[in-house]
């Protein structure tokens, strides 16, 4: 039985359509389309209501979504809101002067949630704080979902610490000219999770996906942009030969599903490991 529901109102899905209407405004070609303006208007309802259900929690935290199936109501996650905030930036410059500066706020008001989220970096089995209880702001379980990220295993509501530092990278290009405190806050993190990788080789007796082997490679790039030390392209390198071996080893040119299948998959990040490849190539030959 298929079924509709209210209350999925996801942070990271609201961004993205956000910034997709504010692209489609924007675009040279859309400008004498007589539905335009309407997209503005799609833009303003969408953002009223993640500033609405940021004040349905204790905590302050913008909610997961207003449904109580699922649980969406009591659960922050915080990469989601991340995702909003950048989305955010990037449509601002679209919309009247007043709803842009609200627009921003909002975006910083994630950054803070994020930095004050009890992060354990440096720490054995810990990671970034990316699953909070709304009512406490406490890591905390749900369905699928983990408290904290690890260092290689990803799937279906959670992620490795690679993931969300690259999130962290691109808020610090967001924020690196206007907001440079916070910008280096998140430098520091991402690098203290780059260096994490420099000592970290991945169990093959588990499971593994194209998509662990994109992020890190990924971050190791990042990393490299931030110090410009060549012993992040060294591991990039060395992570990018990994993943070949693990999901390019049959002469098919589309990447395994996991380590532990030979069919393709794109939704465990077989497309965008081949473009890290890219990437690493282009950074090593330039």
């Amino acid at each position: 039985k298929h079924e509709t529901f209210s209350g999925f109102d996801f942070p990271r899905y609201a961004g993205q359509m956000i910034e997709r209407w504010a692209d489609a405004y924007n675009r040279p070609e859309n400008a004498s389309r007589p539905r335009r303006d309407e997209l503005l208007h799609y833009i303003e309802v969408l953002f009223s209501r993640m500033q609405e259900n940021s004040k349905l929690s204790e905590s302050g935290l913008l909610i997961a979504g207003r449904a109580d199936q699922g649980d969406h109501n009591s659960v922050v996650w915080l990469t989601n809101n991340l995702e909003l905030a950048r989305c955010l930036e990037a449509a601002a410059p679209v919309v009247n002067p007043e709803m842009a500066e609200q627009m921003r706020d909002f975006a910083l008001k994630q950054d803070e949630d994020f930095f004050h989220a009890p992060h354990k970096l440096d720490s054995v089995g810990g990671g970034f704080a990316v699953t909070l209880h709304a009512k406490t702001g406490l890591p905390r379980t749900r369905s699928m979902n983990k408290p904290y990220t690890s260092t290689w295993s990803s799937g279906y509501g959670y992620e490795t610490h690679a993931e969300v530092a690259n999130i962290c990278y691109d808020r610090y290009l967001n924020l690196k000219s206007n907001h440079q405190d916070m910008a280096n806050r998140y430098r520091v993190m991402i690098l203290t999770v780059g260096e994490m990788y420099l000592n970290s080789t991945p169990d093959t007796t588990i499971l593994l996906k194209p998509n662990e082997f994109s992020e890190v490679v990924q971050l190791m790039l990042n990393c490299y942009d931030l110090t410009r030390q060549d012993e992040y392209l060294t591991r990039a390198t060395f992570f990018a030969e990994f993943g070949i071996n693990l999901f390019l080893n049959d002469n098919i040119p589309v990447p395994k599903a996991t380590n532990k299948h030979s069919h393709y998959e794109s939704i465990t990040g077989g497309p965008s490991f081949m473009y890290q490849l890219l990437k690493l190539h282009e950074v090593l030959n330039d």
